[in-house]
Order: C-alpha cells, then sequence, then structure tokens
C-alpha cells in the first residue's frame, strides 16, 4: 500500500507498507497484527478505499469472505505508515 502522508511540519511524503505485515487470518476473519502475514491461506485480496476483502479459511478450512477496515490496521506517524491497531 502506497500513500501520501503529512509528516509533523504538514508537508506531504509518499509512503509505502506491505499489508501482509500488519493484516493476518484469524480462523476466517481479517484481523489486524504487526509481524504476522496475510498469506497464511487467504487469496482473491482485494484493497477498495479503505476496505481490503479476502477469502480466508476457517477453523475447518472452509473459504469464507472476510472484510476489514485498514484504518484500524494502518497509522501514520511524522509522514510514514506503520502497522497500529494491535
Amino acid at each position: 500500500m502506497t500513500a501520501s502522508c503529512y509528516d509533523y511540519t504538514r508537508t506531504l511524503r509518499t509512503s509505502s507498507i506491505d499489508l501482509r505485515s500488519c493484516v493476518k487470518n484469524n480462523y476466517g476473519a481479517l484481523a489486524c497484527q504487526a509481524g504476522d502475514y496475510i498469506a497464511a491461506g487467504c487469496t482473491n485480496c482485494v484493497a477498495s478505499g479503505t476496505t481490503l476483502e479476502c477469502r480466508c479459511p476457517n477453523k475447518d478450512k472452509v473459504m469464507l469472505t472476510a472484510q476489514i477496515n485498514l484504518r484500524n490496521c494502518i497509522g501514520n506517524m511524522d509522514g510514514k505508515l506503520y502497522c497500529a491497531g494491535h
């Protein structure tokens, strides 16, 4: 994910973050968690606006559609994106 973020001086900076490091599969539901990765069985992930939607397996390996609001997982600190909300 790439975004334009304001730093403390109100200067606009370009910042990127790998969503796989901020979102995990929690038995078929997406959850914010730094240090994990979304690739744990999830497929067909699409970001639209602030929503991320994937197909993820639950504990019985049934594929479910899961969504998460990325505003709960990603933050801006001095113009840099970081994993938040965990």
